[in-house]
């Protein structure tokens, strides 16, 4: 059945029940054939099959851009394109996720701050998984601060991983990782600068070493491993918040103590010597010991 206007077809319901709105050969119940273009900016909304409830109420189109090649949705007003409107999703009734006329998502709010605010009544989570079993395989956020590049992963400098380790539950280890290079590279795992494994143990600048909750890499200066900078006038303080508890010095490998600061401030050095090197300074040592000590422990 076809139907006309002017002497021209508009509109024909074929024998398969599909309805075709300017076209002759409807794809489905529902086909509409619409003038491809971006969708207008200002004026009345064109180019796309509209939805609207009055002649000046609030609108929303589909519609197809061949040029740009794409299709999109747009909401504003039917005879004034150019004022944003919001555009809300509802499941069951219930609205879930809307877009605001500012460009913001959210995701369990109609109200969100951010170009994507989650907000659950219980607690929100966000998972990012990869799709493999693979040790080495990871799941992350790039994170750059910089403006769009055509090339959509240059420059991006920094980063958090999750890297699979062996196993079968899915365990891993997190990285946060970094990259200066002064060009387009885009950071990854070989730039991590500190990791947490999955035993709570931190690595910074160095992988964590086993049984050791925090491990220093070398830093910028040659040998620099930590270094303190208070405000001018302040201190750095070592703490140790057990009042019977101790500091031990060991060798790389923790097996061979040697030296102990201990918690009544004596300081025991179980091997060796000490030596003290000045540059003209008065240096006045009184009841020191060395020796092989006989300790309690």
């Amino acid at each position: 059945m076809k139907f006309f206007t002017v002497d021209t077809e508009r509109m024909r319901l074929d024998a398969s029940g599909n309805l075709g709105l300017g076209t002759s050969t409807p794809f489905g119940k529902l086909s509409v054939n619409v003038t491809s273009g971006a969708p207008a900016t200002s004026g009345n909304m064109t180019n796309a099959l509209t939805v609207h409830n009055t002649d000046g109420g609030r609108a929303i189109q589909l519609g197809v851009n061949e040029s740009a090649a794409l299709t999109f949705i747009n909401s504003g007003y039917v005879n004034n394109a150019g004022i944003a409107q919001p555009i809300a999703f509802y499941t069951g009734g219930v609205e879930k996720m809307r877009l605001t006329s500012a460009g913001n998502l959210g995701l369990g709010t109609a109200t969100p701050q951010l170009p994507l605010h989650i907000e659950g009544a219980t607690g929100s989570q966000v998972l990012i998984s990869a799709a493999s079993d693979s040790v080495g395989t990871t799941a992350g956020i790039l994170l750059r601060a910089e403006a769009g590049e055509s090339n959509s992963l240059a420059r991006v400098k920094s980063a958090i991983f999750f890297e699979r380790i062996a196993g079968t539950y899915g365990n891993g280890d997190l990285k946060f990782a970094v990259n200066s290079d002064a060009n387009n590279n885009t950071v990854t795992v070989a730039d991590t600068k500190m990791t947490i494994n999955s035993s709570g143990n931190v690595g910074i600048g160095s992988a964590p070493i086993s049984g050791a909750r925090l491990t220093l890499g070398t830093g910028a200066l040659a040998n620099e491993i930590l270094s303190f900078a208070p405000a001018t006038g302040g201190s750095a303080e070592f703490r140790n918040t057990s009042s019977t508890g101790f500091f031990k010095w060991t060798n790389n490998d923790g097996g061979s103590e040697k030296m102990r600061l201990t918690s009544t401030g004596d300081v025991e050095i179980k091997t060796g010597s000490i030596k003290v090197e000045t540059a003209g300074q008065g240096i006045y040592l009184s009841l020191i010991h060395i020796s092989e000590p006989t300790r309690p422990y």
